[in-house]
């Protein structure tokens, strides 16, 4: 045998052929243990962004982090270190070598390092060398026998080698915690997947979502600074911007040639206040009208869009069909009915009617406008009128007895008999001027101590019998009331045990009666306790008492006298001007009264506007230029005549018009209906006469120093034009006339209201 080493190199290969199967393995081992704390951790790192606890970064620095622990896990399990004998080993016990390969591994490591040998073993015929050749001693490596042996186990594990089974001896297998695993990435991955709330940046709706150019606007979201920052809160982030995006607008052409193009708009608004729950924007100036989008940007990133309309107010207030739609005749018509409220209202001095009249102007120019509705208008009606009869006397009667009852008791003193007589009189003005003297003359020291007591006795006996009767008014009206109280009561006890249905309908009609007529009282009580004139009556007679006790309050002191009259003075000087608050207030609702007319007329006439969405009624002027020429004449202009030819309506020339449901058609005797007829002649404003037109009023000279008779005047301002002098003054006596039938006799308001507007349409244009 030779002295050389064998070659075993086919045995290392077989060695690094398993070494990589089983660091593959271990790999695998690693990398799944390591899956299980990864996946838990993953799981943990979810719920921490979803939940906010940490910022979206940080989660997925974490996410990355699990990932290299999976790695890690792996690397350190594959990198562990294997000994070739091991390794070679495992192949002998996978392929019965009886751990040939092994031991030519270690014999070729001990051969080749010249180190300590194992024993050999001796030979057998049966058998190869036993693996009892690794434990030989150093002495008998010293042997050139026991080398020689060595040698040939060696080659012994080479000629065997091709039996041996790498796959047999590293098998794959499945990991140990791959279940495990399993179980924690699934978890990962649902709460992954889960619909957990999320807190990105969104917006929802802009509020209001059509407004003005100019107009504030809000955006409102959610988040918008922040997961965890409070929907109240202010924040300023690096590209926070709202971008207003319609319509279109012509940008100059490419070259000079071509036409020029449509480009979108798109504009900046400028940012008021960012919170977490909203964007204060304002609409630019320049914004195009029409539908819109609002885009919202933060730090640079788009969070959302809402749609918007830039409306133009003008056009919003004449497309609403909710506004009202005058006609020119009806807004003259309430105009003049305005103007006549001022008229009483200077005449009378009655600031606070003047003040109403002011405020229907207003509320009228704003219906004009489109600014008011018909309802608005109607509401903001009645809150004026329920302002001007506000603290109003509704007993007038009662008050005056009152003031001449105290006038009566105030006659009697020599001092007070003049204001006395004022009081019985009802002049007020009167009484004031009275009440003032008394004041001048207590002031100045005029009055000696007999006139001073006679005055006060006269003055606190008026005041006393004043309390007197109005403390049993009062206790008279709390009787009736607590009187119908009981009696509601005890119907409705009687109601509750009544068995009779007949008899319990009958019972609660009365009961409701009763309700009412108690709540009348109550109404009443509270009107007379909030009338002006009654707690200016009451501070009066108080005031007079006042003063009867500082003039009767005597003192040896001269200084200290003065002073007692001075105050009662004081007093009297009060009760002069409460006097005259009564006298304002009386005239105040006098003239209300006078002009209850003109403000009935109003709201008849704020009632019967019709809105812009619905059609009015039939215009009777309408037809072969009669309202032309009716507005011409009515400004003094030439109209024509042939506009005005009789016979022109559907109803022939007998005047009858036509009809329709079974109200009746006009024609005929009249029949019996359950509905109304909307029958009339068209030609109802035609020429009444043969008059030619050429009537001249300066040309009706009168005779014997009388002038045109009122027919020829009415004549020749229907024919002419109303604005002549002498249909001026025909005008006004007539009107005068017609107010009083109107106010006397039972007009129904329906016809009151055409009479009117009649008057309206003919009154003389040199009155306006």
């Amino acid at each position: 045998m030779g002295s050389a080493t064998p070659d075993i190199s086919s045995i290392r290969a077989l060695v690094a052929r398993a070494r990589r199967r089983v660091r593959v393995q271990a790999a695998l081992e690693g990398a799944t243990t390591a899956l299980v704390l990864a996946s838990a951790a993953a799981l943990a790192t979810v719920f921490a962004v979803r939940t906010y606890t940490i910022p979206p970064g940080t989660g997925v620095a974490l996410l990355f982090g699990c990932l290299g622990l999976v790695i890690a896990g792996g690397v350190i399990a594959a990198t562990r270190r294997l000994d070739d004998e091991d390794v070679a080993r495992r192949i002998d016990e996978a392929s019965n070598l009886s751990d040939r390969l092994s031991t030519a591994v270690a014999f070729e490591r001990s051969l080749r390092t010249g180190g300590a040998l194992p024993a050999a073993a001796p030979a057998s015929a049966d058998a190869p060398a036993s693996a009892d050749a690794a434990d030989a001693t150093d002495a008998q490596l010293s042997h050139e026998e026991t080398r020689a042996l060595m040698r040939a186990a060696i080659r012994d594990a080479v000629r065997a080698a091709p039996r041996a089974d790498v796959r047999r001896a590293v098998p794959w297998t499945e990991p140990r915690d791959a279940r495990v695993a399993a179980v924690f990435v699934g978890l990962a991955l649902a709460a992954a997947g889960l619909g957990l709330p999320t807190r990105d940046a969104r917006v929802d709706v802009a509020d209001p979502h059509r407004a003005p150019r100019g107009a504030h606007v809000v955006i409102k979201g959610q988040w918008l600074c922040g997961p965890t920052t409070a929907a109240t809160s202010t924040c300023s982030h690096a590209g926070q911007r709202v971008v207003l995006d319609g319509g279109l607008t012509a940008a100059a052409a490419p070259t000079m040639l071509a036409a020029p193009i449509d480009v979108p708009v798109r504009l900046d608004t400028a940012v008021e206040v960012w919170t977490g729950g909203g964007i204060e924007i304002v609409i630019p100036e320049d914004a195009p009208f029409g539908e819109a989008t609002l885009t919202v940007y933060d730090r640079g990133r788009r969070v959302g869009t809402v749609p918007f309309e830039v409306i133009d107010p003008v056009q919003e207030k004449k497309n609403n069909p909710e506004a009202i739609g005058w006609d020119p005749d009806d807004l003259s018509y309430t105009k003049d009915l305005i103007e006549e409220l001022r008229a009483i209202a200077k005449r009378d001095n009655v600031k606070e009617l003047d003040d109403y009249a002011a405020k229907i102007e207003k509320l009228l120019e704003m219906a004009e406008n489109g600014e008011l509705t018909k309802e608005q208008l109607l509401e903001e009606m009645k809150k004026a009128e329920d302002e001007l009869m506000k603290n109003a006397e509704p007993d007038q009667k009662e008050v005056d007895k009152d003031i001449s009852d105290t006038g009566k008791e105030l006659e009697k003193n020599q001092q007070t008999k003049e204001l006395g007589k004022a009081l019985q009189q009802g002049d007020l003005e009167k009484a004031k001027e009275e009440l003032e003297k008394l004041a001048e003359k207590m002031a100045n020291g005029e009055l000696d101590q007999k006139q001073k007591e006679e005055l006060a006795k006269a003055l606190e006996k008026a005041a006393k019998e004043f309390d007197k009767k109005q403390q049993q008014r009062d206790q008279q009206q709390q009787d009736k009331i607590d009187k119908a109280e009981r009696e509601l009561r005890k119907l409705e006890k009687d109601k509750e045990q009544e068995q009779d249905p007949q008899k319990k309908q009958d019972m609660e009609r009365r009961l409701e009666k009763k309700k009412r007529e108690l709540d009348q009282l109550k109404k009443d009580k509270e009107q007379k306790e909030q009338s002006e004139q009654r707690r200016a009556l009451k501070r009066l007679h108080k005031d007079m008492d006042d003063a009867a006790k500082d003039l009767q309050k005597k003192s040896g002191d001269k200084d200290e006298q003065q002073e007692n009259d001075r105050q009662a003075s004081e007093k009297m000087k009060k009760a002069a001007e409460e006097s005259g608050r009564i006298d304002n207030d009386k005239r105040k609702q006098a003239t209300q009264k006078k002009a209850a007319s003109q403000m009935d007329d109003l709201r008849e006439a704020m009632r019967r506007a019709k809105r812009r969405g619905s059609k009015g009624p039939k215009n009777p002027f309408g037809k072969n230029g009669k309202q032309s020429d009716f507005d011409k004449r009515a400004r003094g202009q030439k109209g024509s005549r042939g506009a005005w030819k009789p016979g022109q309506g559907k109803g022939g020339k007998d005047g009858k018009g036509q009809g329709q449901e079974n109200g009746g058609d006009g024609k005929g005797d009249p029949q019996e209906s359950n509905t109304w007829g909307t029958g009339h002649d068209d030609n109802l404003e035609g020429d009444p006469t043969a008059k030619s037109g050429d009537t001249h009023d300066d040309d009706l000279q009168g005779v014997h120093g009388k002038g045109p008779s009122r027919r020829e005047t009415i004549l020749s301002a229907a024919q002419k034009g109303f604005a002549s002098k002498s249909y001026e003054k025909v005008y006004a006596d007539y009107k005068e006339i017609v107010e009083e039938v109107m106010r006397s006799e039972k007009v129904p308001s329906s016809y009151k209201y055409y009479i009117k507007k009649y008057f309206t349409k003919i009154k003389p244009h040199a009155m306006d």
